[in-house]
């Protein structure tokens, strides 16, 4: 006897542990609540010129979340939150919406009265319904935890004990005002798959029409690398995260993509191979100050990848140096021999740089590292010979940098050259190839002697009000004035940035922030 009420016993416990494992969904979206919005309503009011009219706006949601029964029932202080259990129908999953209250029975009122519905509860279940007009499906919603919890088509999407309690679902600490999580693994197989075959299929049949021999090349290329990515993302990786923050102290408004790895996987090495490396490259480009658009990437491309990428390379080289004819196909087997090396190493490092030089003029210094760099060096030299003298002279070693050369480009005119100095100063070596418009040989002489430092694989700055400025030279009454209209008393020094960097390592992390008023400003330009 004692044997079978054991039996019951464990039975039950069993079923209970079953019951209560806690749903695990492919999709979480997190957003703060409203109390904590109001620095961001504020901040976005200042933006658009509305400050008092957000700033009321803004009182008013505080003097609700301050009350006990919030705003018509709703919780005010506390965070909303989403998730999606995701199934092999899309059509077919569970989508719950979680919206913190204070006062149940007044949320159900103000359905019923104010909003003109008729929700309807199951007293078993303790599960509400209704219709919503002009509503595809009937939504199903229950209060649970000081939340209620909604979803639409099925009842079973709210039930008791498959929802994930609060506490659980805001355990980790908001990486932004929104937020959402996606689980890889949480995704049925065969959908991940259907994925990236369907994008294979696509990318194809708008290809397969191309009939340019080194255009069908790239696209076979690009469309083997994306798909490749995306079925390594799906199957490799662990989670994604995609989060906008708003810093209204610093103005900044930024959006931030992690992707996680499963550990042991390509996908971390992959990501590994992408953290902070040390180049003189890009250290000495990025040290440029002022800036009008400054651009690094310092990274290494996957094994795999950089042995199609170098197999293309091969093949577009071959196919152009075949087509050329007479001097031409000389010339154009001398050029391709040169840069070969490097662009088949898959190791890049570079950087650009461009700076106001005024006049609607531009400085540019830009630095590559190369691979047996000195054939490109004899390759300058000997086509710099053959240059027209009305265009421009070319002058070799005319300075020394340690090992490497400096030579000299001088421009005949100045008309129709885009940059502010007359002269390019051209610095070759071995390993690095630097190139810098100004008077004097010492800038491009510094990137040579600079100390290599940790960089991140992609790091990317433009000064919008600037760049607008040198591109579209034509509207500069326009530009002045939406810029006296933006920032106070016209000072952009600083405040009308757009970052963009890429970080590798644990994790592969790109983050792209822009100023507040930089952002008014572009929108502002539009608009003229």
């Amino acid at each position: 006897m004692m044997r079978f009420v054991w039996a019951v016993v464990a039975a039950v416990g069993l079923a209970a542990a079953v019951q209560a494992e806690p749903l695990k969904p492919a999709v979480e979206v997190r957003l703060l609540g409203a109390s904590d919005l109001v620095p961001v309503i504020e901040y976005v009011g200042g933006l658009v010129g509305q400050k008092d009219q957000f700033e009321q706006i803004g009182g008013l949601v505080k003097t609700f979340a301050e009350n006990e029964k919030g705003l018509e029932g709703l919780d005010l202080k506390r965070p909303l939150g989403a998730y999606a259990v995701v199934t092999e129908k899309v059509e077919e999953s569970t989508v719950v919406l979680m919206i913190p209250v204070a006062d149940a029975d007044a949320v159900v009122a103000l359905m019923s009265g104010k909003l003109s519905l008729d929700p309807k509860k199951d007293e078993k279940t303790g599960t509400y319904s209704m219709e919503v007009p002009n509503f595809p499906a009937t939504v199903y919603f229950r209060f649970n935890d000081g939340y209620m919890y909604a979803t639409l088509r099925s009842a079973d999407g709210v039930d008791k004990a498959k929802l994930i309690a609060p506490k659980t679902f805001f355990a980790d600490k908001m990486p932004g005002v929104i937020a959402a999580k996606v689980h890889f693994d949480r995704i049925p197989a065969d959908l991940r798959k259907a994925v990236y075959g369907q994008l294979e299929l696509q990318l194809k049949e708008g290809a397969k029409n191309n009939a340019d021999p080194a255009q069908k090349r790239i696209n076979e290329f690009l469309i083997d690398a994306g798909v490749d990515a995306v079925k390594t993302l799906l199957t490799e990786g662990d989670t994604l995260t995609a989060a906008i923050d708003v810093e209204p102290k610093s103005d900044d408004i930024k959006l931030a993509v992690t992707i996680t790895p499963k550990g042991g996987s390509t996908l971390s090495k992959t990501f590994a191979s992408f953290a902070d490396r040390d180049s003189g490259v890009t250290a000495a480009v990025a040290a440029v100050k002022n800036p009008v658009l400054a651009l690094g990437l310092n990274f290494t491309l996957p094994p795999e990848t950089k042995k199609k990428f170098a197999a293309l390379i091969d093949g577009l080289a071959k196919d152009a140096v075949d087509n050329a004819k007479g001097d031409e196909k000389a010339a154009l087997e001398m050029v391709t021999n040169s840069v070969l090396p490097t662009l088949r190493a898959g190791d890049l490092q570079l950087g650009l740089v461009t700076t106001d030089a005024g006049k609607g003029k531009v400085g540019l210094t830009a630095a590559v590292k190369t691979v047996d760099g000195k054939e490109i060096e004899k390759t300058a030299k000997f086509f710099g010979q053959f240059l027209p003298a009305d265009q421009a002279e070319f002058t070799g070693d005319v300075e020394k940098a340690g090992e490497r050369n400096v030579h000299k480009l001088k421009f005949a005119k100045s008309e129709g050259v885009p940059f502010g100095s007359d002269t390019l100063w051209v610095l070759t070596g071995d390993d690095l190839l630097a190139v810098q418009t100004a008077d004097k040989a010492d800038g491009v002489k510094a990137i040579g002697a600079t100390k290599p430092a940790k960089t991140p694989m992609l790091a990317f700055e433009v000064s919008l009000v600037r760049f607008a400025g040198l591109v579209n030279s034509a509207n500069a009454d326009t530009i002045k004035n939406v810029v006296n209209s933006v920032f106070e008393g016209g000072k952009t020094d600083g405040l009308d940035t757009l970052k963009v960097t890429a970080t590798g390592g644990k994790e592969f992390t790109l983050t792209t922030t822009i100023k507040g008023k930089g952002l008014v400003f572009i929108t502002g330009v539009n608009q003229k």
